[in-house]
């Protein structure tokens, strides 16, 4: 989280050992001659000075009157935030990148910090308007994780004047202290910023702002990114059906036919930009990420090449001599892809939620006993209890160790939850030349469903499988097997237990 003078800390550090610091000048007098000691901005242009984030329009003076301009905005931002470097260029035609503010504009308009007057125009040398200032401030405000605190539920008088671009960012720093008004309690909102009440907004901005904590409202809210199967909105149904009131549940649906980790990545890399989308992700506590392995095929070679390097760096055991031995390795190409955008995707969300990768898992035999091919993630796992397909060991090659179960959690705080809905019996021997076997009286859209949903819910909850309610199953009573009550009954009693096996051995390893 980065206040307006986060970067200046190890500044202030230094100071303690050397006796001088370009951005500390506490106990001397500042160069501004334009500056006096009993103006009512005084203070706050000390501070600005002092902390590093605003300099002088010269040596000697501040020009306290002077209008800000939309690149000085910018360059005070961007100079907070660390001045990280942009990834690329901006689009304004009139940013020259010989200019002192041409990469803090190209990367406040990454950040979506600034749109521009136009799509091609930023009027860099335009002065600011207090709306538009208060704008910028406020999509800094969720680019560095920051919230403010409404303390009166006042408005200015003129509240109908403000653009509607800076309705909200005026009336949530009005009420949080950090904008006053002027006269009869306008806001004024077309009228420039001068560089002096522009100083006192940044002091009281940064003296209230408060790193971003998600508040408990008593709603568990899950984002769920997977494919688009027919069983994921029975999913949702039976995760409510299950709660039956015990825990409020909200669901936020991001599925889509074929869709992978890369696409929901590269989707809300862009997204997560947007104040709107930063918001939606501030609301989740729990993300699933299911069914969203990469295809070999997404992966093209010269995108290849960013994931080679890319891989080196996160896995410390990376065991390709060359790009060309990765390349054509058809498991990495897949699995590579993967394991990089559970990283960032955890990343770009935030750890501060909850992670469960949940997988469905086929069944085949083998000649070495039973392969189970988990969706996305291909694994090959070692039969370790003849009489029973779901007791497995996870064992994958080498080249996949990175994707082990302790690799998603320690590296990404993701925890791997993986379901076997293909056999509900056991006992049943799988036919080798058989890979969709499936019961007679099998219903995968309910099951699958429900299974998720069982498992999911006992996992967050640390509640027994067998202590749920049947919920949503009274009201499909047609699709579960068996001909009588008891025979339902039975039937569901089988797949809790089966669920619970899976969960209880999978948290043993």
């Amino acid at each position: 989280m980065k206040k307006l003078i986060s970067i200046f800390s190890l500044c202030l550090a230094v100071v303690m050992i050397l006796p001088v610091c370009v951005f500390a000048l506490q106990g001397t007098d500042m160069p501004f001659r334009d500056v006096k000691a009993d103006a009512w901005y005084y203070d706050n242009v000390k501070y600005v000075f002092e902390n590093g984030i605003m300099k002088g329009t010269s040596d000697t003076e501040f020009s306290p009157d002077g209008t800000l301009t939309r690149a000085m905005c910018v360059t005070i931002l961007h100079r907070a935030a660390g001045e990280p470097e942009p990834e690329a260029e901006s689009s304004f035609t009139d940013v020259s990148d010989t200019e002192y503010y041409s990469k803090a504009v190209s990367w406040a308009q990454d950040m979506r910090i600034v749109n521009g007057k136009t799509s091609t125009l930023f009027s860099p040398d335009d002065a600011i308007t207090r709306a538009e200032f208060s704008a910028m401030m406020y999509r800094y405000l969720y680019y560095a994780d920051l919230d403010l605190k409404e303390s009166n539920s006042s408005v200015p008088s003129d509240s109908s004047a403000i653009p509607s671009y800076a309705k909200e960012a005026v009336t949530v720093m009005y009420r949080s202290g950090v904008l006053n008004g002027k006269e009869r309690g306008r806001f004024d909102p077309d009228a420039p910023i001068t560089r002096a009440e522009s100083a006192a907004i940044i002091e009281r901005f940064n003296n209230t702002a408060v790193p971003f904590v998600r508040e408990d409202d008593g709603v568990l809210d899950i984002a769920f990114f997977g494919d688009s199967f027919t069983y994921v909105p029975r999913m949702y149904d039976q995760l409510e059906a299950l709660s039956d009131g015990k825990h409020a549940i909200r669901t936020y649906n991001y599925t889509h036919g074929g869709w992978t980790v890369y696409d929901h990545y590269t989707l809300w890399k862009t997204k997560s930009k947007l104040i709107n989308d930063k918001k939606e992700i501030r609301k989740w506590d729990v993300v699933i990420l299911n069914q969203t392995g990469c295809s070999g095929g997404l992966m093209l070679k010269e995108e290849a090449v960013y994931f080679y390097e890319f891989h080196k760096t996160i896995d410390p055991d990376f065991s390709y001599s060359s790009f060309d031995e990765f390349y054509e390795d058809s498991f990495l190409r897949t699995n590579t892809v993967s394991a990089i955008y559970y990283q960032l995707l955890v990343e770009l969300f935030g750890r501060d939620k909850k992670y469960f990768n949940l997988e469905q898992s086929n069944m085949m035999s083998t000649e070495e006993g039973i392969e189970l091919v988990d969706g996305g993630l291909h694994r090959n796992f070692t039969k370790i209890d003849e009489d029973s397909v779901i007791h497995t060991s996870l064992k994958p090659s080498n080249k996949l160790e990175f994707l082990e179960r302790d690799w998603l959690w320690d590296n990404c705080g993701i925890k791997r939850i993986m379901i076997n809905c293909t056999t509900f019996d056991p006992d049943n021997p799988l036919d080798s030349n058989d890979f969709d076997y499936m019961p007679e009286d099998y219903h995968p859209n309910l099951m699958y469903g429900y299974c998720f949903a069982l498992a999911l819910y006992c996992t967050m909850f640390d509640e027994p499988c067998a202590d749920q309610n049947d919920g949503i199953m009274a009201t499909h009573d047609d699709e579960i097997p068996g001909d009588t009550a008891e025979e339902k009954e039975a039937y569901m009693i089988m797949i809790k237990n089966m669920v619970q096996e899976q969960l209880d051995f999978q948290n043993s390893h």
